[in-house]
């Protein structure tokens, strides 16, 4: 009996939805045609997935989750990595003397080293 009311209770809030969503299209001048092919094949992929609800709400907290992961990718540093460079700036490196100023004079100070 539970089952029956639990069905009922989803379509309704489909049918809801449904109705929802063609409200605010009313305004809209733009109409996409769908092709019934398109429409299969998003069927298939809702069901495979076992989807209930709006697609579109799904790809939107599908590509949220994907930036996400790939920020943590991005930013790990793995802990067996011990090597950690120390940048020095180039106007530190000028007063001290260790870089060149351009890159001619570096291959000038090579030729001249050798």
């Amino acid at each position: 009996r539970s089952s029956h009311l639990e069905a009922f209770k989803k379509q309704k809030l489909v049918a809801l939805r449904e109705e929802s969503e063609r409200r605010k299209m009313e305004n809209c001048s733009f109409q996409p045609k769908i092709s019934n092919r398109s429409r299969r094949m998003v069927t298939n992929i809702m069901h495979k997935l076992q989807l209930e609800g709006d697609l579109h709400e799904f790809l939107y907290n599908d590509a949220k989750r994907r930036q996400e992961r790939d920020k943590q990718y991005k930013e790990y540093i793995p802990p067996e990595v011990t090597f950690q460079p120390q940048r020095i700036s180039k106007a530190r490196r000028s007063a001290a003397g260790t870089a060149p100023s351009t890159p001619v004079e570096g291959l000038q100070a090579k030729r001249h080293a050798v």
